[in-house]
């Protein structure tokens, strides 16, 4: 840049942020100076960069929004590749005016890809697919609506690590997309099947991590059922995890709060401890988490309708 504009660059340890000023309209010389760049890392660091360029602004104060457009530039790599340089006005060549697929209708794709159900994710392609109908097909914004709706899906794909091929078969097939043989029907249809697959692959991916962790719990208590101080905001703490969301999947997968779950695994160890040893009850208590004797042969005579005493005779 030097020699060239007025600039200054801000870096981090994963992007660098370059805000530049030109007599003249920068965007075909900064085109050529970030492909150089991303050519050089990829050749001599091994190193794949991407850079984003956003549209060229007259006033300061629309620094923020270019800064945005170099950001969304730079997600399209989902759809073109790492490697590369994107300019936003070449993926979004839309007039304030013109419909869009905005970050409105991205959140409402997530949600409905994400949690469903089904006739959600069906409405929510319905109301996709009757924005792109205002759209000529012959005008470059009906792909450019395309690519967004493309490009969300990706990042829903690469964010939550799914398996891109398993999803969206080979590239061909999504490519069609944006090809003049692919009708708004072939489009709706294509759109719909994959949402689903996402949709099915995140409720099974919810359905894995929801049985690691409540048998994750079922260790953990396991391993230090006898210290009293063995609460749920603890268990919470050590598996980075809500108190609101442990306990609606604990008591779905066990059929038990954590605290009756607790009480279970406590008092059978207590009644192997009767049965073995001649220890005293109020040592059993404290040895099964108990620091009130009193309270563990109320816990006790609930479940087992005898006490402590009366179960070893």
């Amino acid at each position: 840049f030097q020699g060239k504009c007025y600039y200054e660059a801000f870096i981090t340890l994963s992007t660098v942020i370059v805000i530049s000023s030109w007599k003249e309209k920068p965007i075909g010389e900064l085109m050529s100076i970030a492909e150089e760049i991303c050519n050089r890392c990829k050749k001599i660091l091994a190193v794949s960069i991407t850079a984003g360029i956003g549209r060229a602004y007259k006033q300061l104060q629309d620094i923020a929004k270019a800064y945005k457009e170099s950001k969304a530039a730079i997600e399209y790599k989902y759809i073109l590749g790492e490697d590369r340089v994107i300019y936003i006005k070449d993926m979004e060549s839309l007039s304030m005016d013109e419909a869009i697929f905005d970050s409105i209708m991205e959140k409402k794709l997530l949600m409905a890809v994400k949690f469903g159900p089904i006739d959600y994710i069906e409405e929510v392609i319905d109301e996709i697919i009757n924005n792109l109908k205002t759209i000529n097909k012959t005008e470059e914004t009906y792909n450019s609506y395309i690519l967004g709706i493309l490009n969300s899906i990706f990042k829903i794909i690469k964010r939550h690590k799914l398996d891109e091929y398993e999803i969206l078969g080979d590239r061909t097939k999504w490519l069609f997309l944006l090809s003049e043989q692919c009708t708004i029907e072939m489009l709706k249809n294509r759109l719909l099947n994959i949402c689903l697959g996402i949709n099915t692959h995140m409720h099974e991916i919810r359905i894995t991590n929801t049985k690691r962790i409540v048998e994750e719990t079922k260790q953990y208590i396991e391993d230090n059922y006898y210290q009293s101080d063995l609460s749920v905001e603890r268990v919470c703490s050590k598996i980075h995890i809500s108190k609101s969301y442990f306990s609606t999947i604990f008591k779905k997968e066990t059929g038990l709060n954590y605290i009756q779950y607790l009480t279970d695994v406590r008092l059978s160890k207590a009644l192997e401890l009767l049965k073995e040893t001649d220890e005293k009850t109020y040592i059993i208590a404290q040895r099964v988490g108990y620091e009130e004797p009193n309270y563990f042969r109320y816990v006790f005579k609930k479940k087992y309708k005898v006490s402590p005493t009366s179960y070893r005779k």
